[in-house]
């Protein structure tokens, strides 16, 4: 039996804009340390500011400045590389430390997986093996262990986290609730099934206590994370159930097949409080989901959705790129079908994913497709698209959804609360020296923002460059140089070469943006002022990326610029009027605006 403490870990997906921050909630991390607790094994989860915020010192410093006696880490196909990275630190420095994986990316002999310096990893739902396996002896050494977990029979065994006090809702945000594990269905991309036949269900007694925690915790929304909510037994009771658990209206949203959405199941999701549900559709070929084992009744279909918009209840449409069969004609007939029926709003394109251990993966070579080996394992080629044509249809999708499949890159000008460093300014005097002079690792974040002029040396940002790959090589960069004319100094097309060590999740995430082969994890912008070269910039883009510089008071001068868009930084102080017209005119591109005055 273990007598020292567990540390687990879950790593958020990496955005510098942090939009899926709110949603790094670590739900499977509560579990297990709600179920070592039964056991009497003492564990601690990562803060959620040091794992939602902090670069890889910081997540190392929290692990290390009280060493533990086994380290637990949950694996996405974002987070994967990452936390393997963090692993290799934590036995380097604390070689008897345990070490064990977890989560969705876990499949029998995982490449990446194989021969990583862990002890354990651990396929399937873990809460009932892991106390298990911290209670057995160590085996330092050897090749991680594979072990397969069979699900919990009986959920009503399993431990709620937030029951527990392992875990607390946040006021405002969205609360994660699971009724139920497992998915009636086994489309060949998806892993939703686990493998595992049939549904099982947690105690309405406990999804009771959950809603009136809800309510307590005046969280924003209760996600219910139910693969296909509405395909399940007794779902007359369940939405009857939910109804009265939610007297207060708690939003609520799910995931939903609107082919068994009948008037009666409408009616009662819209008492129960939904107010949205994500649909995949993924394709209107019928040889494409023939091909993934999906079923879809296009008449059906259309009518579960207007039944539930009749409701008010907002239908999310999801839409894969890539499926086998599918060639461009395909999905542009596809985006057709639902733009023509009103379902257009709030659709998300997701580009087919090889996932290990999925029928797809393997059966992938037989029907032509090729995809990324490493995370997040996009396609990059079918038998009826090349890469070019994958890469012409998210375009084709751009232009007719008035959306951008690959959002740029907003650099920050200012550090947030959390205490992290997110912004550095070098114009004054370069990057700090050796030494002492140098910034705490553990304070970086993990997306960082480098300011400088033309006239900064070169040595400066080999310096800031080999510091950062040393101690947070996961830490996304954002360079600006900051300039009213544009920078004639040839190392400025190489800074980016520079800070790239090897490739990222966050670069082959973008495998299909425009300017191919350039790395998202460093990024380059140039930062001016004069109008004339911002034009410059948006009439012929280069290597980099422009940000405009707005000077109080010319808002008229600048307005048709502004139209466009650009990257746009306020920090000196503008009066409401201005900034109200300024708001007006960015009303749907917010997030292209940084405003900083005042600060």
């Amino acid at each position: 039996m273990m007598g020292g403490m567990i540390k687990l870990m879950q790593l958020p997906v990496p955005d510098p804009r942090h939009t899926y921050t709110e949603g790094n909630v670590p739900l499977a991390a509560g579990y297990l340390a709600a179920s070592l607790a039964g056991a009497g094994i003492p564990a601690a989860i990562m803060p959620r500011e040091v794992a939602d915020r902090g670069g890889d010192a910081a997540v190392l410093a929290w692990i290390l400045d009280d060493p533990p006696e086994a380290l637990g880490v949950t694996c996405f196909m974002w987070n994967l590389e990452r936390s393997l990275w963090i692993v290799r630190k934590v036995r380097e420095a604390q070689p008897d430390c345990r070490i064990v994986l977890g989560g969705v990316e876990m499949v029998s002999h995982h490449p990446l997986v194989e021969h990583a310096p862990v002890d354990t990893a651990v396929i399937g739902e873990g809460e009932e093996i892991l106390p298990a396996w911290a209670s057995t002896p160590p085996a330092h050494g050897a090749a991680p262990r594979w072990l397969c977990a069979p699900p919990p029979p009986d959920l009503a065994r399993v431990r709620d986290p937030y029951l527990s006090g392992i875990l607390s809702p946040r006021r405002g945000e969205i609360f994660f609730v699971e009724t139920m594990r497992g998915c009636p269905y086994s489309c060949q991309y998806c892993l939703y099934s686990k493998r595992q036949p049939g549904l099982r269900f947690f105690p309405g007694s406990r999804v009771e206590a959950l809603f009136r925690l809800a309510r307590e915790s005046r969280v924003s929304e209760i996600y219910l994370m139910d693969p296909s909510f509405n395909v399940t037994p007794d779902l007359e009771r369940r939405l009857a159930d939910l109804e009265a658990w939610n007297p207060d209206g708690i939003p609520l949203h799910s995931e939903a097949r609107l082919e068994a959405v009948t008037p009666e199941v409408a009616k009662a999701m819209g008492r129960a409080g939904f107010r949205s549900v994500e649909v995949g559709l993924q394709s209107t070929n019928p040889v494409a989901l023939e091909t993934v084992s999906r079923s879809w009744d296009r008449e059906k279909f259309l009518r579960g959705a207007r039944l539930l918009r009749e409701q008010e209840i907002r239908v999310q449409t999801g839409v894969i790129l890539g499926l086998p069969g599918d060639g461009v004609a395909d999905f542009l007939r596809t985006l057709d079908f639902v733009m023509e029926s009103g379902l257009a709003e709030g659709m998300e394109i997701y580009p087919l994913s090889l996932l290990p251990g999925t029928r797809l993966r393997e059966r992938a070579g037989d029907l032509g497709i090729s995809f990324q080996d490493l995370p997040p394992y996009q396609v990059t080629a079918t038998a009826e698209m090349s890469f070019d044509e994958l890469r012409l249809a998210v375009t084709a999708a751009e232009d007719r959804l008035d959306i951008e499949f690959d959002p740029p890159v907003v650099p920050a000008f200012a550090n947030p609360a959390a205490g992290f460093v997110e912004y550095l300014d070098l114009r004054s005097r370069g990057f700090p020296g050796s030494g002492s002079d140098l910034p705490n690792p553990a304070k970086i974040a993990n997306r960082l923002t480098l300011r400088f002029t033309p006239n900064i040396a070169e040595s400066e940002l080999r310096s800031a460059s080999g510091w950062i790959k040393e101690f947070t090589p996961y830490t996304l960069i954002q360079l600006v140089v900051d300039s009213d004319d544009f920078p004639e100094k040839a190392w400025c097309r190489r800074l980016p070469g520079w800070f790239s060590g090897e490739e990222q999740y966050f670069d082959r995430l973008h495998v299909y943006a425009p300017r191919g082969g350039r790395r998202y994890a460093v990024s380059l912008f140039h930062l001016t002022g004069d109008p004339g070269v911002m034009e410059r910039h948006l009439a012929a883009p280069g290597v980099s990326e422009p940000v405009f510089r707005y000077a109080p008071g010319s808002l008229r001068k600048v307005r048709a610029l502004l139209e466009e868009h650009p990257l746009l930084l306020i920090e000196n102080s503008i009066n409401d009027t201005e900034r109200k017209e300024l708001n007006n005119l960015y009303r749907g591109f917010e997030f292209l605006m940084v405003d900083v005055a005042d600060r």
